[in-house]
């Protein structure tokens, strides 16, 4: 399934570079999924997705008419997509270690609260104490000059892989972001988070 999502995203990537400026901030979105734009606007006007909490009476009849566009206008192959897009969330260790070090802003992760650690040994990226240290500094003198810290300054402190991963995983968070602000997916609920 990793393998599925990186696929996923390399072409997601591809197509972004290709186009350069995508005339649809939403087309790698509707790509993945083979969407038309009518379908996407279809979701779009039932904004925000249904809460799967929602237990209410009202609450499981919103959740039965979003569910019933989703299996009209998605076929299997596309809802599979849409999993593989969601599968995000658990890549929490790369996003509060990618936060704490700047190199991500906070709002880009619409997963579970975050503890944040400079340092992660669960976070894909695989930085050396060395590289932790330089993006460490780098966002200290950021915040002591009231900006964060610059990206290509912060980008020249990862290697070739570390770049690609954390390119993939931008890409990975804009699309499900993209989901969410389609109702294609609800955003998760924000829990209380004790960090330790």
């Amino acid at each position: 399934m990793a393998n599925l999502l990186r696929c996923f995203l390399s072409a997601a990537i591809s197509c972004s570079l290709v186009a350069q400026a995508p005339a649809n901030r939403y087309d790698a979105l509707k790509q993945a999924l083979g969407l038309s734009d009518f379908e996407l606007m279809q979701f779009q006007q039932r904004s925000p997705a249904p809460n799967p909490f929602n237990q209410s009476e009202a609450g499981k009849a919103v959740k039965a008419d979003w569910d019933s566009l989703r299996y009209r206008l998605l076929d299997e192959a596309s809802r599979a997509n849409l999993q593989v897009i969601g599968k995000v969330f658990d890549r929490y260790a790369t996003a509060s270690q990618s936060i704490a070090l700047g190199l991500i802003k906070a709002e880009q992760w619409h997963g579970q609260t975050l503890c944040l650690y400079e340092y992660h040994h669960e976070s894909e990226l695989g930085l050396s104490e060395t590289q932790v240290w330089q993006l460490t500094q780098l966002k200290y003198n950021g915040l002591t000059a009231k900006t964060a810290p610059r990206r290509d300054l912060a980008m020249a402190v990862l290697n070739k892989s570390q770049k690609a991963i954390l390119i993939e995983f931008e890409t990975a968070l804009q699309l499900v972001s993209d989901a969410i602000e389609c109702a294609l997916i609800s955003e998760p609920l924000k829990s209380e988070t004790l960090c330790h």
